[in-house]
């Protein structure tokens, strides 16, 4: 399993959508390599949510605790781009010794 770590939130609404969308396409190129990707950014649909039932969001502190316990059920991360949360993830990640990646063209393919 491999993390997907990169920019998340954006001033606006589209921009936040952008990003999940990038982060988006970094999972489905690990799901082409034969990997599982494991993906924070889907937390977007629990912004939506919560919105649409006029509910409060859910701290910045609470999100990236969820996500480190994401990352520490995998394998590798990939830190596609940089920002304060993903920056947060790749220092974590390196703290544990996990596999590190770059760029999706790092990824090994795996076959079967």
């Amino acid at each position: 399993m491999i993390y997907v770590a990169g920019p998340y939130t954006a001033p606006t609404d589209e921009a936040t959508f952008d990003h999940v969308m990038e982060a988006t396409r970094h999972a489905v190129a690990l799901i082409l390599r034969g990997h599982w990707p494991v993906v924070p950014h889907f937390s977007w649909l629990v912004d939506v949510f919560l919105e649409d039932h006029g509910l409060s969001p859910f701290s910045y502190d609470f999100y990236m605790d969820w996500d480190d316990q994401l990352l520490q059920r995998c394998d590798a991360i990939l830190h596609y781009a940089s920002s304060k949360g993903a920056d947060l993830e790749l220092s974590r990640a390196k703290e544990r010794g996990m596999t590190i990646y770059t760029s999706i063209e790092e990824v090994p393919w795996l076959s079967g």
